[in-house]
C-alpha cells in the first residue's frame, strides 16, 4: 500500500471514529494506531537512498552463490617431479592436459 493510500484510510477512520462505540471504536482505534506507525515507518523508508546491488550482491543475499577468495594451489614438488618424469611422446598437447587437470583437481 502506497504512503498516500494509507494516508487516506488514516484520514476516513479519524473522521468516522466520533460515531463509532464499543467493539468498533476499539477497532478503529487500533487500526489507526497501526497506520500511523506504518506510515511512519515507510516514510523513514522512502528517505533512505536507494543502493543498486551487483549480481554477486543479489545471488549472494539469496544464499545462491558465495564469492569467496581462494588461494591459488600450484603443484608439489613431488608432482612436478611426475610431470616431468612422464612421457607425453613429444605431445605437448597431452602436457598440458596433464597439468591442466592436476591444477583444477586442486582448486575447484
Amino acid at each position: 500500500m502506497s504512503i498516500e493510500a494509507m494516508k487516506q484510510a488514516l484520514k476516513a477512520l479519524e473522521l468516522a471514529l466520533p460515531d463509532l462505540h464499543g467493539y468498533w471504536k476499539e477497532k478503529a482505534d487500533a487500526a489507526i494506531t497501526s497506520l500511523r506507525q506504518a506510515i511512519e515507518q515507510a516514510e523513514r523508508l522512502d528517505k533512505q537512498p536507494t543502493k543498486i546491488l551487483s549480481t554477486e550482491e543479489v545471488l549472494n543475499s539469496a544464499g545462491f552463490y558465495k564469492a569467496e577468495k581462494r588461494e591459488w594451489v600450484g603443484l608439489t614438488l613431488d608432482e612436478k617431479k611426475e610431470y616431468l618424469a612422464q612421457d607425453f611422446g613429444g605431445s605437448r598437447a597431452d602436457a598440458m592436459d596433464w597439468a591442466d587437470k592436476r591444477l583444477k583437481e586442486k582448486n575447484t
